[in-house]
């Protein structure tokens, strides 16, 4: 199929990509710390940050979750406007997934995941890896997470806070850095 070219902002680096209601696709910037929303052929930045990069991008109906590194924060954008809604302590926020039951972050230095309570309220330590870094979580349609982390390079699937974690694949390289299911 032909490929077109629907956006170019004038960034360095493009680090995150997700989709919003409407067709609007909102794209993570590196070294500006910028929120790019791309609408009807047009690019404009929705928010600016004080970080070098917005990382993570996930959405879920009228909210879209973006997290900034180093010093990692995650927010919610809404109608034009962004809310800081969670200070991991950790320096990174690797990855977001926005579900009905809470908004998943993947952290590094530790490699940790909390829940995020959609409608506000206080975070969870979800699961420890026991790794550097959490890079990347795929949501499956069982319900399951596949976690993938840096460090020692371990596809992980977490069914719930309760039950056990078990290792999928231990990878030759240190890094497992992205996942796709179908």
């Amino acid at each position: 199929p032909p490929v077109k070219l629907v956006a170019s902002p004038d960034v360095p680096y493009l680090w995150s990509l997700t989709t919003g209601l409407k067709g609007r696709v909102f794209v993570g910037s590196g070294d500006l710390g910028a929120l790019y929303r791309v609408s009807r052929g047009k690019t404009s930045v929705v928010y600016q940050t004080e970080s070098l990069g917005v990382y993570a991008l996930s959405s879920m109906g009228k909210d879209v979750f973006f997290a900034t590194a180093p010093e990692g924060q995650v927010f919610r954008f809404r109608k034009n406007k962004a809310k800081s809604i969670f200070v991991p302590r950790e320096k990174y926020v690797w990855d977001l997934v926005a579900t009905k039951q809470g908004l998943f972050v993947a952290t590094g230095d530790p490699g940790l995941i909390y829940r995020v309570p959609v409608g506000g309220g206080d975070a969870e330590e979800w699961f420890n890896s026991s790794d550097v870094h959490v890079k990347v979580l795929e949501k499956e349609s069982s319900g399951s997470f596949l976690v993938g982390t840096s460090g020692r390079g371990l596809l992980i699937r977490v069914k719930t806070k309760k039950q056990d974690p078990f290792v999928l694949f231990d990878a030759p390289r240190k890094e497992i850095s992205a996942i796709a299911t179908n």
